[in-house]
C-alpha cells in the first residue's frame, strides 16, 4: 500500500498497489474497491 494526496477531496488516502513478474505495476484507492486499477505512474517506487 502507498499513502498518497487524493485531489479531489483533499485527503490523504491509501492506494493498494499490484505488480506482476513482468514488471508492470497497477494501483487503485484503497477506499473504493470497485475502482478499476490504473496504471502507477511510479513504478520505480513500488519496489519491494
Amino acid at each position: 500500500m502507498a499513502l498518497c494526496h487524493r485531489e479531489e477531496d483533499d485527503r490523504r488516502t491509501c492506494r493498494m498497489v499490484w505488480g506482476c513478474s513482468n514488471q508492470h505495476v497497477w494501483w487503485k484507492w484503497a477506499d473504493r474497491p470497485t475502482a478499476e486499477l490504473e496504471v502507477c505512474p511510479y513504478p520505480d517506487l513500488m519496489d519491494g
